[in-house]
């Protein structure tokens, strides 16, 4: 496997104008966390986009577009009605807070990432995703700039030392970024307590 680079552009033909793209996702924004993705990222510098700021999250479905008048996407669009059936969804699920275990790293063509483990978690994506099939859940560490061999990621990488990250998650998260940013921050909007059972807006 190769890595390849990221296009660091607007991707207008596909938001057409909708300023927002919406996704839920867990919130693994810790100290222990960014700490590993910083180091990451350091030791994978000379290939990654050096104005990735997207803070660290285990995306469970992307929601889709935040819709606005006369906007022409080609997205799909996430509209308040879809929000609205998806807390209740989730009301109905009556999931319970995830033990989350966050390890070593590994790679797409297009992007490093943590490897985690969450047992439970599958009920979530399936829940929330509009595209069934596999999929790892993982905190992204940045998209690659450049073109190279794995083997010459591999060996930057080789005295990463990445001892298990053990969390409990409690809340599944919407958040929000903007559509014509491939590396932009997250949003949190609102946050459905696993706990609880309950949606609260944030935004």
């Amino acid at each position: 496997m190769r890595i390849v680079p990221n296009q660091d552009r607007d991707f207008t033909e596909w938001h057409g104008g909708c300023r927002h793209a919406l996704v839920w996702a867990l919130d693994v924004d810790t100290p222990a966390v960014r700490e590993r993705v910083s180091e990451a990222r350091s030791l994978l510098a000379p290939h990654l986009l050096g104005r990735y700021r997207r803070q660290p999250h285990i995306t469970v479905a992307f929601a889709g577009l935040d819709p606005l008048p006369g906007a022409t996407p080609t997205g799909g669009l996430y509209t308040r009605e879809d929000r609205r059936g998806h807390i209740e969804g989730l009301t109905r699920l009556r999931h319970g807070p995830l033990d989350v275990e966050v390890g070593g790293w590994a790679t797409y063509p297009m992007a490093p990432y943590l490897e985690v483990s969450a047992p439970g978690f599958e009920p979530l994506r399936d829940l929330l995703s509009t595209r069934p099939g596999l999929y790892t859940p993982h905190v992204t560490i940045g998209l690659y700039a450049v073109e190279s061999e794995l083997g010459t990621v591999a060996d930057l990488m080789a005295d990463f030392q990445a001892p298990p990250i053990r969390l409990r998650v409690e809340a599944v998260s919407l958040m929000s970024y903007e559509a014509s940013d491939i590396a932009g921050p997250l949003t949190t909007l609102g946050r459905f307590s696993l706990t609880e059972g309950s949606w609260s807006a944030t935004a």
